[in-house]
């Protein structure tokens, strides 16, 4: 953890952010982790919810292994506590679901996010303990770490949280690992999920190869015009064209709300006055 604070927190690009973010720089660590703590959490479990929510099943499942194991066969009572654990994970859910102020929502996923990485650790080191995988707890600490180094950071956006989702992929595999080696069928079943994800993966790159193939032309066409930009010639408006996809392309400029043309301006050496017009391949420039 410390190490991913450090390694955050001192890398160059991190300074160039506080720079152009001085309210943010101004506040002190406490203030920053206050800032950023809610903004971590909503990261977590709204932008990379399909992953917490694969997660907190198999949770839910260690969860009940343990509760028979430990409980209803050995009759240790106090982990008679862990499905109420469990049933405070759903009500949390649900509330943080409802139609509520921003500020009430924010603090209600805050604290079901503390409830849910606590109770996560708890479970899981006695699951990994019992299934002699005690080492895996390691990568748990990772992607801990990985995520909430970002509470220095002046910037939380979705990519932030990659390398939590690399960890989480890891700790996924290992704990349905644990629960498919158990049963012949389940075997069966993954080898067969593998299979079709093998297909789909390869349908998906092949789709993608060709977004990138049709779009190439339009964007060497674009790179020409703006290279060959003559500022008495062309005037203050440059045409230029709209890839056939912008799905497999760079961010465009045209579709979000931050300006992309500033970036354009400076890696051709233009002028900040000039304007972009964007018109689809098939529209003749006016």
């Amino acid at each position: 953890m410390i190490a991913s604070f450090l390694v955050l927190f001192l890398a160059p690009g991190n300074w160039k952010r506080f720079d152009s973010n001085s309210e943010f720089a101004s506040l002190n660590i406490i203030q920053k982790i206050i800032f950023n703590y809610p903004k971590i959490i909503s990261l977590i479990f709204l932008k990379l919810k399909w992953y917490m929510l694969i997660l907190t099943g198999l949770m839910y499942y260690m969860i009940i292994h343990i509760f028979i194991n430990k409980y209803i066969k050995r009759g240790e009572k106090r982990y008679i506590l862990l499905p109420i654990f469990g049933i405070i994970l759903v009500a949390n859910y649900f509330i943080i679901k409802m139609n509520l102020d921003i500020n009430i929502q924010s603090t209600l996923l805050s604290i079901f996010g503390t409830i849910w990485f606590l109770l996560m650790v708890v479970v899981s080191a006695i699951y990994f303990y019992d299934n002699k995988m005690i080492e895996v707890l390691s990568l748990e600490f990772g992607a801990v770490s990985s995520i909430f180094c970002l509470l220095m950071s002046p910037v939380i956006i979705e990519r932030t949280g990659l390398p939590y989702c690399f960890f989480i992929i890891a700790i996924i595999t290992l704990i349905m690992q644990t629960i498919v080696l158990k049963d012949n069928i389940l075997k069966y079943a993954v080898y067969l999920c593998v299979v079709i994800i093998l297909f789909l993966g390869i349908k998906n790159s092949i789709y993608i190869y060709d977004g990138y193939k049709n779009n190439y032309a339009i964007h060497q066409l674009n790179v020409q015009i703006l290279q060959n930009y003559n500022e008495k010639e062309d005037g203050d408006i440059i045409n230029l064209y709209k890839p056939q996809n912008s799905h497999y392309g760079a961010l465009m400029p045209y579709e979000w709300d931050f300006s992309m043309d500033y970036w354009i301006e400076e890696y051709f050496n233009l002028p900040h006055k000039i304007k972009f017009n964007w018109v689809d391949i098939y529209e003749p420039i006016r």
